[in-house]
């Protein structure tokens, strides 16, 4: 019995630390006004109803697995609002105001919108994520070959902070909408940000 008392004592000593170990990695992640990667005070955040405006450094490749390209579009824009600044264990939530693609190989629109999270990753040198929240995400009509095609426009975007703050995307998949016959397709472009200066920080608490 004594030495279940021990064992038993000792898992849970284990947990502790596995516990205190997550409790000092949690992070809080915010769009900041400074480059200030852990120490981002709350009168250099940008907050809820921030406007943020992303413009297509063109050419914008929409292309199949094989990398043929289905469509290319040189212009284009995505405006988003913040409505969650982020905060403790939280992300940054947005939602997409308005949307369009110029200059295309085949005319896109976009036909729905829907929300965006950034957040960071917990690693030494994170790179911030913007990506979907699974909560309904926006969509663009790209009709080609005769196919009327809906895809998600939420690929994973890499956020670029700095004074000249980008999104990238490389070969981010676009989920489809609707209609076996679509075929699959990836999304490769990146965005010019602003407001700017703009960093992601991600505000540790230990």
């Amino acid at each position: 019995m004594k030495r279940i008392s021990i064992l038993a004592v000792a898992a849970v000593a284990a947990l502790s630390v596995v516990a205190a170990i997550g409790a000092t990695s949690a992070s809080a992640t915010v769009l900041c006004k400074k480059d200030q990667l852990y120490t981002c005070t709350s009168q250099y955040n940008y907050g809820v109803g921030t406007k943020l405006t992303a413009t297509l450094n063109g050419p914008a490749d929409f292309t199949l697995p094989s990398g043929e390209i289905w469509s290319r579009c040189w212009g284009g824009s995505l405006s988003m609002e913040v409505t969650d600044a982020g905060g403790t264990e939280k992300p940054v939530l947005l939602k997409d105001l308005s949307g369009s693609f110029t200059g295309c190989s085949w005319t896109t629109t976009f036909t729905k919108y829907g929300s965006r999270k950034i957040e960071l990753p917990e690693e030494e040198e994170p790179v911030a994520l913007m990506t979907g929240t699974g909560e309904g995400g926006t969509e663009i009509l790209l009709p080609a070959y005769g196919i009327n095609c809906t895809f998600r426009f939420i690929p994973p975007f890499s956020v670029i902070s700095g004074t000249s703050p980008e999104l990238r995307s490389e070969r981010g998949r676009l989920l489809p909408g609707n209609g076996n016959s679509c075929p699959e397709l990836y999304f490769s472009g990146s965005y010019s940000l602003t407001p700017s200066p703009l960093y992601v920080a991600a505000l540790n608490f230990g």
